[in-house]
């Protein structure tokens, strides 16, 4: 899978070469479009060396495509196309969580916002009930009247 990662990095800094040639090198690149030189050095060699010697594949965030397509004037699809769709398209895991941790957060919070209209509406209720007791009882007009029997 790794290596599969790497031929795709490196397929994506060989296309990202043929959209700077004649205009850009590396470092300007990584000036014009607001991008850090080692990101811009990473995605044009597919990675980079790890101090313990593993290989650590190029994964740019959409942010940094965005400002690469529009410094090389190319269109935000095929800059995607290259790169094997979006960030979280390539790394659904990495947002399964926080989409969940999100989704629940949401949730929670509707389910306090429902709690706390539901006990309004009680409170409003109990205080409806009250009255109509103590006007049952003659509690709100005076002392209540008794019927006359018939």
């Amino acid at each position: 899978m790794e290596d599969q990662q790497y031929e795709h990095w490196r397929a994506f800094g060989a296309w990202l070469e043929t959209k700077m040639a004649g205009r850009y090198n590396g470092s300007e690149l990584a000036r014009a479009s607001g991008v850090g030189l080692h990101t811009v050095s990473d995605l044009l060699r597919g990675g980079r060396r790890q101090p313990d010697g593993s290989w650590r594949v190029s994964n740019p965030t959409d942010a940094t495509l965005r400002k690469l397509a529009s410094t090389l004037g190319v269109a935000w699809e095929e800059v995607v196309a290259q790169a094997g769709g979006t960030h979280r398209q390539r790394n659904p895991d990495r947002y399964a969580d926080r989409l969940a941790t999100r989704r629940d957060a949401k949730a929670a919070q509707a389910g306090a916002d429902r709690l706390g209209e539901l006990e309004r509406q009680v409170a409003e209720l109990t205080g409806q009930v009250a009255e109509l007791v103590a006007e049952r009882r003659g509690d709100a007009d005076g002392p209540r009247r008794r019927r006359r029997a018939p």
